[in-house]
């Protein structure tokens, strides 16, 4: 009987070793543009960049959670100084911000009409990742379903990018919500709040049972 396997077992034989900087397309398209990469540290800079250039990355969408303060500002401004890539070329966006689904989106797209492949890193760029599945390859407002498909890539692409075989329904669940939020959809599992329907009215006058038990007033 042939052995079953599943996602993240160290012996799994179609479990793709993890790729250099964790850069991997966020699907499996063999087309894809938008890529998932490692932040990286201040010494591997350079050598990061390299390998990202060398794997045809020409854009960067860099998100992070709240304004940016001196390092950071120094590290997207070293992206183009010391890097090598073009400053139109460096995205930077506080996902808390208004309108940063909107920018986020706007760079991915920007990047897939130029025919050039961006990477999307930072904290939390898994979020930016399942949008871009959300919109560009599922097509829904499936926010779970982006984060399965991504949670999928530990095996085909090497990458943690979501929660790894969770079996916490309610951990799952507020991963998806996250996106939601991001997004500025509504949550996964909610549902708009609606009066209950009215009872059907009561009978009047003189009520009779046919021997099916069907009333009759």
């Amino acid at each position: 009987m042939a052995k079953m396997y599943k996602p993240g077992d160290e012996d799994d034989p179609f479990q793709k070793p993890r790729p250099k900087f964790g850069l991997a397309p966020a699907t499996g398209r063999t087309t894809e543009a938008v890529y998932g990469a490692d932040f990286p540290q201040p010494n591997e800079l350079m050598e990061w960049s390299e390998h990202l250039r060398a794997q045809g990355i020409e854009r960067l969408l860099f998100v992070h959670d709240g304004e940016l303060n001196e390092e950071l500002s120094s590290y997207v401004a070293a992206l183009s100084a010391m890097a090598g890539f073009a400053a139109d070329a460096v995205t930077a966006v506080d996902v808390l911000a208004d309108g940063a689904a909107q920018r986020t989106a706007e760079a991915m797209q920007a990047a897939v009409a130029a025919r050039s492949k961006i990477a999307v890193h930072g904290d939390p760029f898994t979020v930016v990742l399942a949008q871009w599945v959300l919109t560009d390859y599922i097509g829904s407002e499936n926010c779970e379903e982006a984060c399965d498909i991504l949670r999928s890539r530990s095996r085909s692409g090497g990458v943690t990018w979501a929660l790894r075989n969770s079996a916490d329904d309610e951990l799952i669940k507020e991963e998806a919500n996250r996106v939601a939020r991001f997004m500025g959809i509504e949550e996964q599992g909610a549902s708009p709040s609606e009066p209950p329907p009215p009872p059907p009215p009561e009978p009047t006058g003189p009520v009779k049972v046919s021997k099916g038990g069907i009333l009759f007033s």
